[in-house]
């Protein structure tokens, strides 16, 4: 806590040792004892409040970099924060890649200066070294933010996702699913809503869901029970793998319903199996090969 405090007033220990009835993360506290340092009348009891706190300070950052280092007076934080999700869930690594991230905001889309001035300051703030990605760390944070800004944003996540080639939206489905730990049943809500409307948007998410589980599975295994059944049932009951974990339960989940859905066989035809001339079929000799 000391190598963190720049404050004159002392540190409230006493305060900051009531926030132990969190089980935390080693980088919790290390983020507990910097926000105790900087923030010595903040004193979060749960991960919640203690990225809040963190992403405060982060935000404050970006925005005294952004005043330092363009002419074009102040970014509003919303678009800060908008602007820090596109790039974490596209992790660009050059400066072209990071300008078409930042189109997905709907503020930069049509402004090339303030675009400009944007890449600019995230790059400083984000980017740790030559040929690294530009996104927010670390990764717990960077989730917070991630899962809070695009259930504010509903259309945020297609602006991001839609048009990407097939390695990049893998790469962003990656970074959303892995963020989904925050907030399960928000992720999965986010990325059931992107594959709704899109008739093979399924293809990506189940390569992501037989990687890693979590929301892409989830999502996908809540679109199939969605009534009418979408028409890329049968496809996804034969396109999914059967070398991971999770998803072979999808797969018995997706061939029920299919099973379920088939017209059923009249009475009629069933017993013309068992009518005249069934035991001349069932007493034919049978070719074998050994």
């Amino acid at each position: 806590m000391e190598a963190f405090h720049r404050d004159p007033d002392p540190i409230d220990r006493e305060a900051a040792e009531g926030a132990r009835a969190v089980v935390w993360t080693t980088l919790d506290y290390v983020l507990l004892a910097m926000l105790a340092a900087r923030s010595p009348h903040r004193h979060p009891t749960n991960r919640d409040d203690l990225y809040d706190g963190v992403l405060s300070h982060e935000s404050d950052y970006w925005a005294q970099t952004y005043r330092e280092s363009t002419d074009t007076g102040a970014a509003p934080r919303a678009v800060l924060d908008r602007a820090v999700v596109c790039l974490t869930l596209r992790a660009p690594t050059t400066r072209a890649e990071t300008l078409a991230a930042l189109r997905a905001v709907e503020e930069l889309a049509d402004a090339p200066r303030w675009r400009e001035s944007i890449c600019t300051t995230l790059t400083t703030c984000l980017q740790s070294g030559p040929g690294e990605a530009v996104v927010l760390r670390p990764d717990p944070v960077a989730d917070y933010l991630i899962l809070h800004t695009l259930r504010d944003d509903p259309y945020l996540l297609g602006g991001i996702l839609d048009g990407l080639d097939s390695d990049r939206l893998l790469t962003a489905l990656r970074q959303l699913n892995r963020a989904a730990s925050a907030d399960p049943d928000s992720a999965t809500a986010m990325v059931s809503d992107w594959v709704s409307k899109g008739s093979n948007r399924w293809q990506a998410v189940l390569q992501v869901a037989a990687e890693q589980d979590r929301a892409a599975l989830a999502a996908l295994d809540h679109l199939i029970d969605v009534l009418p059944a979408p028409a890329w049932l049968e496809d996804l009951s034969r396109a999914i793998p059967f070398t991971s974990i999770g998803v072979p339960r999808l797969a018995l989940h997706a061939d029920t319903l299919r099973l379920a859905a088939l017209p059923a066989v009249p009475v009629k035809e069933l017993g013309a199996a068992t009518g005249p001339g069934a035991e001349d079929v069932r007493s034919a000799p049978q070719n074998s090969a050994v």
